[in-house]
């Protein structure tokens, strides 16, 4: 993605599982006046796909000043039923039994929020330090937080890392019984895509009561 008023708009498979569905995506946006929007068929768990998206970004070009990995996936399977009476009731205490696990959600999941980011990042750093204002958001949800991770060095770690949770959207995740628009999920990453130059660099930003930003350094 470039900051001038070309946009490099790449869709992974945990967004769209199809060429057809990307490409009706970039028409709906060309519609609402982003005239400068490409396309480009991306599977974060292919090192092949992520490989030719690098060189598609260095031959089109020659460098990239945002990343944003918004690929991701529950690594269970649950009912449309269940998803609507979290909407209306709340979490109940015995929400892990509405679950569908397997080692195999499991794994896909793993290669797709882990691996798929950490290897989208590696690739596409060369590119991004060509930039003269470089910003890399991840977008996770609330299930990610740090809080929920018990080792100390991890969390040191990975909270060198901007990352926004745009709060409860309706995607193909929830069978789209969130409770925001993905137009109004989007506003929050947009808005820290853009932040100035010298802006937080190492923080995490939540939506909170699906209005409100709260920012956690």
């Amino acid at each position: 993605m470039k900051r001038s008023n070309q946009v490099h708009y790449s869709m992974g498979e945990a967004t769209t599982k199809d060429e057809k569905r990307g490409l009706a995506a970039v028409e709906k946006l060309k519609n609402s006046g982003c005239d400068n929007v490409i396309f480009h068929l991306l599977d974060v768990t292919d090192p092949a796909s992520v490989d030719s998206l690098v060189h598609f970004v260095s031959s089109q070009f020659g460098k990239l000043d945002i990343l944003v990995n918004n690929a991701g996936i529950g690594g269970f399977n649950m009912e449309g039923d269940n998803f609507v009476g979290i909407v209306e009731g709340g979490l109940p205490d015995n929400w892990y039994k509405m679950l569908t696990q397997t080692y195999e959600l499991a794994e896909k999941c793993i290669q797709t929020n882990y691996y798929g980011n950490k290897r989208m990042c590696e690739a596409l750093i060369p590119l991004l330090q060509l930039s003269d204002s470089p910003r890399i958001v991840n977008a996770s949800s609330s299930m990610g937080k740090l809080k929920n991770i018990t080792n100390e060095w991890a969390k040191g770690v990975l909270s060198d890392w901007m990352s926004i949770c745009p709060g409860y959207v309706k995607t193909d995740l929830n069978h789209n019984n969130g409770v925001l628009t993905v137009e109004e999920g989007a506003e929050s990453l947009v808005w820290l895509v853009l932040l100035p130059k010298g802006g937080p660099s190492k923080c995490v930003f939540l939506i909170e009561n699906d209005t409100s930003l709260s920012l956690y350094l």
